[in-house]
């Protein structure tokens, strides 16, 4: 019973698709496609049959096919390269896109470079002033000290000259001798 079913399915599916189609295919009829089966409602034991098709027929039916389904497929194909074009644009885009990210984090990369040197250099820059400063008072204090030594020195030789004229004053003189002639007359 289940070969007859496949058959009468077979037999509507090929007159509607022929009836579909061009002059050519309407020319195939029910008597052009023949089943073998062993008996009318016996069954192989592979439960199959074997069809037998007018080979004229097979070709009306092959270019009605055809006829029906190739426009289709042309723009599917068509729609399918669109989309495999539009695709590969969209895929270079976004590989672009990626790239310049890259290229984004090369820069965060370095301005976090920029901000580590630029404390750096504000450290360094507060340290040379810091240093600058105690250069100036070392300087500052250096001329107080030498200033202070000159004048402790200039005190000291002035000193010095008063106590050898002190000496010089307390030291006895000793008295010239009087010549006799100068202690006579007088």
């Amino acid at each position: 019973m289940s070969d007859q079913k496949d058959d009468v399915k077979v037999e509507q599916t090929l007159n509607e698709d022929s009836s579909e189609h061009t002059d050519d295919t309407n020319n195939a009829t029910k008597e052009d496609v023949k089943t073998d089966s062993k008996g009318d409602n016996s069954t192989d034991d592979q439960g199959s049959s074997e069809f037998v098709i007018n080979p004229e027929t097979l070709e009306k039916l092959t270019l009605g096919f055809l006829s029906h389904c190739l426009p289709d497929l042309q723009r599917a194909k068509g729609s399918l390269t669109e989309i495999l074009t539009s695709q590969n644009i969209l895929h270079e885009t976004a590989q672009n896109e990626n790239g310049k990210f890259k290229i984004n984090e090369d820069v965060e990369q370095t301005m976090t470079k920029v901000k580590l040197y630029h404390a750096k250099l504000l450290y360094l820059k507060r340290e040379m002033n810091h240093l600058g400063e105690k250069s100036f008072k070392l300087k500052k204090r250096g001329i107080k000290l030498q200033q202070q030594k000159i004048k402790e020195e200039l005190q000291k030789q002035e000193q010095e000259e008063k106590e050898k004229m002190r000496e010089e004053m307390l030291t006895a003189k000793i008295a010239k001798k009087r010549s006799s002639s100068q202690s006579e007359k007088s």
